[in-house]
């Protein structure tokens, strides 16, 4: 049996390299959802990142993470973990007249405590948001680069990783 002629350290090697490339391409598959929290209280969070305060020296944002890097093709979740209702809406508060502006690309509808709205980007670029019930509440989403490069340069980064790897188990 070939068993009997590895030793111990050959044995735990093999085992940390085959977890590593099963739970790798684990990582990449659920890194192509991203979440944003509502925070809970985040009116007051949206009031105080408004105020002459800013978002860090309050602790939060509305939204969090904001704003939130993605690559183009990945899906961005929002969850509700506030104790009231609010909307994820596309489009940005008018300066001038401080009203809000749809601009159609998606809108959650009402979002009620523990409940989620997905949208997928499928193209680059700054997108921002508000809540339509509290439109102080705004947010962005960055879509600055294709899936496919990311999966790529996360290829190169995972073949980097076994070479550590193999070089440790000679």
């Amino acid at each position: 049996m070939i068993y009997g002629r590895l030793a111990l350290h050959d044995i735990s090697s093999i085992s940390l390299l085959l977890c590593f490339l099963v739970f790798t391409p684990m990582s990449l598959a659920l890194a192509q959802e991203k979440v944003v929290t509502i925070v809970p209280n985040a009116l007051d969070k949206a009031k105080i990142q408004n105020s002459n305060q800013t978002a860090e020296m309050a602790g939060s944002t509305p939204f969090d993470p904001d704003p939130l890097p993605i690559a183009v093709g990945e899906t961005v979740t929002w969850i509700n973990k506030d104790n009231v209702p609010h909307t994820v809406t596309s489009g940005t508060i008018d300066p001038l007249s401080g009203g809000v502006r749809p601009d159609g690309k998606f809108d959650s509808g009402h979002i009620k405590t523990n409940e989620s709205f997905s949208y997928t980007f499928d193209t680059k670029g700054i997108f921002s948001y508000f809540d339509t019930l509290n439109p102080q509440m705004v947010g962005q989403i960055h879509v600055d680069q294709d899936i496919e490069q990311r999966d790529e340069s996360d290829r190169d980064e995972s073949s980097d990783n076994l070479s550590a790897i193999g070089g440790a188990i000679k």
